[in-house]
C-alpha cells in the first residue's frame, strides 16, 4: 500500500466556516494526492472582516509547511475581489518568496481557466448578495469580460453557502442562464456547484467553470499531474 499523498501533498487555506471543499476534493482528486487544511476564522462580512481573517493567513501558511505540503490553495474569492487581480498575484508571490512553496489562488486560477476555454462574454452565477454580485461585476468587466448576466442567491451567512443542494445550484443556473454567452462561471469556494458543472455543459452546450473546479484544476497542474478527471465539466477532463 502507497503512502498517503505520494503524487503530491496540497495545503488548502479556507475560512472556518467552509464545509465543501475537502469533502469534494477527496471524491474528485485523483489517487495519491493528499489534502491538509489550516482554517482562517471569519467573523463577519465586509472589508474589516476580510482584513481580520486574512492577518491570519501567515500562521495557516506556518501550519502547513509543518505537513511538508507540495502546494497552497489558497480559497477564498472574496478576498481576491476585494484586493483585485494584479493585487492577488503579488498576494500569491509573496507567500511564495517568504516560505518557498507555491500558491494557487482561487480567483487567479478562474480567470486563468476562463482565459484557457476561451470565455469572454460571461454568465455569473452564485450564492452571494447584490453588494457582492456587484463587487464580482465590476472585476470581471474590469479584466475584459462581457458580463451578460450576474445572478447571486442572495445569501449573506457563509456556512450556508455549503448548504446549498447541486440540484438547486443546477436548476438556479439553469434558469439564470443566457445563451448569447460564451460560458458560465459558477462563484464562491464555499458552493458545492462543481459536482453538475458536466450536467451543466450537456445542457447549456457550452463551457462551465465552478471555483472549484479551476482551483483543483490549477492545482493539480502546479503538481504536475496531467490526470483527465470525468464528470465535472471540460476543464477537469483536459479538453480544452
Amino acid at each position: 500500500m502507497k503512502r498517503f499523498g505520494w503524487r503530491g501533498r496540497v495545503g488548502l487555506i479556507m475560512p472556518a466556516t467552509q464545509t465543501v471543499t475537502e469533502p469534494l476534493f477527496y471524491a474528485a482528486a485523483p489517487e495519491g494526492i493528499s489534502f491538509h487544511t489550516s482554517r482562517l476564522l471569519n467573523t463577519g462580512a465586509g472589508p474589516a472582516a476580510i482584513a481580520e481573517t486574512e492577518s491570519q493567513v501567515e500562521r495557516a501558511v506556518s501550519e502547513l509547511k509543518c505537513a511538508r505540503v507540495n502546494c497552497i490553495a489558497y480559497l477564498c474569492v472574496t478576498g481576491g475581489l476585494v484586493r483585485g487581480l494584479e493585487a492577488e498575484r503579488r498576494f500569491c508571490r509573496e507567500i511564495e518568496e517568504r516560505h518557498g512553496v507555491p500558491v494557487v489562488s482561487a480567483l487567479l486560477s478562474v480567470f486563468d481557466a476562463l482565459k484557457l476555454l476561451k470565455i469572454r462574454r460571461i454568465v455569473i452565477t452564485g450564492p452571494y448578495p447584490e453588494e457582492h454580485d456587484r463587487m464580482e461585476k465590476r472585476l470581471f468587466e474590469d479584466n475584459g469580460f462581457d458580463v451578460l448576466g450576474i445572478h447571486g442567491m442572495g445569501i449573506t451567512d457563509g456556512f450556508e453557502f455549503g448548504q446549498v443542494p447541486p440540484a438547486e445550484i443546477y436548476a438556479f443556473c439553469r434558469r439564470n442562464w443566457d445563451p448569447k454567452a460564451d460560458g458560465l462561471f459558477v462563484g464562491c469556494a464555499a458552493f458545492n456547484a462543481m459536482p453538475v458543472a458536466e450536467h451543466l455543459e450537456n445542457e447549456l452546450k457550452a463551457p462551465v467553470v465552478t471555483a472549484h473546479s479551476a482551483v483543483l484544476w490549477k492545482t493539480l497542474m502546479t503538481l504536475g499531474v496531467d490526470e483527465p478527471l470525468a464528470g465535472y465539466g471540460r476543464l477537469l477532463r483536459r479538453e480544452y
